[in-house]
């Protein structure tokens, strides 16, 4: 789900909202309550301002205030007040800094709800994350980390862009490097308890928590996934 400001950009196909951010707007809301008829959990992307691919991982999007308000952010606050589990933070740089570790950005789209949480599209966690640097994208409001590949050229799928060490396993954030930041005092427990609090909030949204909605959930450990018959995966 992105504002479609050029026509020739390569996801064009991707963007439900078009090029009007009211329509837009209701689309995502209607699409978001779907989902949430079905128990089915959503995740709007790329927040924000990611309108091209090309030099995705260095260019930065620069609207000013108003413009930012009025055009960009209008669908995303739809799709959180409609209640979307997840917001997943771009490649691009906003104001000249990394998505996913922009304050400014993620702290104002975070006042619209607290049921729904922030992770990084895959490898939206640059390299600066090394050593510590992870603190700055989670104190900036950055709940989850995807990271890209094991290898370092991105298992062949490096982009020219790319800077040195952006192939990373995504381990920044994970169980024990979290623990580490808490017990040294980077983190705060507070600051954790506030994703998890997102997490089982966007859970309880979707209907997940309820034992009556999940008792109607398909049963997929007796699905034959080789079956001719309709299966879920």
């Amino acid at each position: 789900m992105l504002f479609r400001s050029v026509a020739q950009c390569g996801r064009t196909d991707e963007y439900i909202t078009g090029d009007d951010p009211v329509l837009g707007a209701e689309l995502v809301k209607a699409f978001v309550e779907g989902a949430h008829n079905e128990n089915v959990m959503t995740s709007v992307k790329h927040f924000g301002n990611n309108e091209q691919e090309t030099n995705r991982n260095n260019w930065s999007a620069n609207p000013d205030t108003k413009t930012q308000m009025e055009i960009y952010l209008p669908p995303f606050i739809a799709a959180v007040q409609a209640g979307t589990a997840s917001l997943m933070c771009a490649y691009n740089k906003v104001q000249g800094v990394h998505a996913c570790k922009n304050k400014d950005l993620m702290q104002a789209i975070k006042k619209e709800g607290d049921s729904f949480w922030i992770l990084s599209d895959w490898g939206a966690v640059y390299p600066d994350a090394q050593n510590g640097g992870i603190v700055e994208y989670i104190d900036a409001g950055l709940d989850v980390e995807m990271g890209t590949h094991d290898t370092a050229d991105c298992d062949g799928h490096k982009g020219p862009d790319a800077p040195e060490g952006y192939c990373n396993k995504g381990d920044y954030m994970l169980a024990d490097k979290m623990s580490q930041l808490v017990q040294e005092g980077k983190v705060t427990e507070g600051r954790v308890d506030e994703t998890v609090s997102r997490v089982l909030g966007s859970l309880k949204t979707a209907g997940l928590l309820d034992p009556a909605a999940q008792a109607t959930f398909p049963d997929r450990k007796s699905t034959r996934l080789n079956s001719s018959h309709p299966r879920y995966l």
